[in-house]
């Protein structure tokens, strides 16, 4: 039996995302999607993903997850969700079923760093269809607080840039990658998005001569991006 659903869900994480709405950077990836399409939620925890989609209307929600705590309260409130043992193994061994959108939320930093390119290979081999999206939300490692979000998570095995997670997509096959969302702007209300863009723009140059300054380099094809977030859309 896995712990963490009892760790780190119960006190906080299920009132947190009760109210979960799918963010506009979601709903933008599925708008040309009909409402029969085939999600699956791989690592599902508090089920915020399966709810909100239901919540608009999605009935082929699916969701695995190796905690038995976190299936068990998934299927309570009605999802059709399965308990697995090995993520691996249940891409390899499962039916030949596909999925259209695929989600992993949080999930990829609490693989094993030897296991992330096999693991998202079977997505892209064996679970998404032909014109399906990968969605992946993970911490961010250039962040201010990354160091953070390495270590509060005591199962977190690695984090993320931009460019390292571009380089694990792209090693796996996928060739249309896209970063969303890099101001963290679906975190505030609209009214205060302009002010959170210019204080961006504004720290972003600040990094710009500092670097220069103390002769600091980034790799100028991967987008640089501040929040504690890094979310993207991969396809193949």
């Amino acid at each position: 039996m896995n712990y963490y659903f009892d760790a780190r869900c119960v006190n906080f994480e299920v009132d947190f995302y009760q109210n979960f709405k799918l963010p506009q950077y979601i709903l933008q990836q599925i708008s040309a999607f009909k409402k029969d399409i085939k999600i699956l939620d791989i690592g599902f925890g508090p089920a915020h993903f399966l709810k909100a989609f239901k919540d608009l209307g999605y009935q082929n929600v699916f969701g695995v997850d190796i905690d038995e705590n976190a299936v068990k309260n998934a299927i309570a409130k009605g999802f059709d969700v399965k308990l697995i043992t090995d993520l691996k193994e249940y891409l390899q061994n499962d039916n030949n079923e596909k999925f259209d959108f695929i989600i992993m939320s949080h999930l990829i930093e609490h693989l094993k760093k030897e296991e992330v390119i096999p693991i998202l290979k079977l997505i892209y081999e064996n679970k998404l269809n032909g014109n399906g999206k990968l969605f992946i939300a993970t911490p961010n490692a250039q962040s201010l607080i990354g160091s953070y979000w390495r270590y509060e998570d005591w199962t977190h095995e690695t984090i993320f840039t931009s460019g390292s997670l571009y380089y694990v997509l792209y090693m796996t096959g996928f060739r249309n990658i896209k970063f969303l969302d890099i101001y963290g702007l679906s975190y505030s209300k609209k009214f205060l998005n302009p002010v959170r863009f210019l204080f961006f723009k504004a720290y972003e140059f600040y990094l710009k001569i500092r670097n220069k300054i103390f002769c600091n380099i980034y790799h100028k094809p991967n987008p640089v991006i501040l929040t504690y977030e890094i979310k993207c859309i991969a396809k193949k």
